[in-house]
């Protein structure tokens, strides 16, 4: 499977029944997957290709945030105001 285009679909809905309506929605979202999956693999090929002819950019280092500053401790008792 290395570098395959795979899925797996799986339902199950227990001992209920399922739904007419809901059972379309899935056998409708199965059709489409052969459509979705031809647009991945030309598009996969279509950047492979690109990638080929392309110089490869050079690796940049983004700056680093600086740390995040602490809030100071207070040093005295915490008191808890009570109405």
């Amino acid at each position: 499977m290395k570098s395959r285009l795979v899925t797996m679909v799986y339902a199950d809905h227990g001992a209920k029944p399922v739904s007419r309506r809901r059972l379309a929605d899935y056998v409708l979202f199965c059709q489409e997957l052969s459509t979705t999956f031809h647009e991945l693999i030309v598009f996969r090929r279509n950047n492979a290709r690109i990638s080929q002819i392309l110089p490869v950019p050079a690796e940049v280092e983004l700056p680093q945030p600086p740390p995040a500053e602490q809030a100071p401790n207070p040093s005295g008792p915490r008191t808890s105001s009570r109405c």
